[in-house]
């Protein structure tokens, strides 16, 4: 079982989740900087933690470092439950998906 399967969301946690990101997605300029948005992009809500797909390790541990920034800026863009950070290096751009 995967990390991001390990626990059960129902389905209203679910749609909270897409709205929080979504919002945190829509704020991601002003939380980490303008010049850190083509290299790391936040890519899913998980429990306690924010996955954010980055380049390189460099950068994760570059956003290690702004990490409480980081999460008081997830925290107002209406995911409070966020306490951790977790990073993922490679491609991070999201595919756009149709409706």
């Amino acid at each position: 079982m995967g990390e991001e399967e390990s626990h059960s969301v129902s389905p209203m946690n679910r749609q909270a989740n897409m709205h929080a990101l979504s919002r945190i997605i829509s704020a991601w300029p002003d939380i980490v900087g303008q010049d850190l948005v083509p290299s790391a992009h936040p890519g899913n809500l998980m429990a306690d933690a924010l996955l954010i797909h980055v380049e390189d390790v460099a950068l994760s541990h570059q956003l290690a470092f702004m990490e409480r920034q980081i999460i008081a800026g997830v925290h107002a863009a209406g995911a409070p439950w966020v306490k951790r950070l977790r990073f993922r290096v490679g491609n991070h751009r999201v595919e756009q998906r149709s409706s």
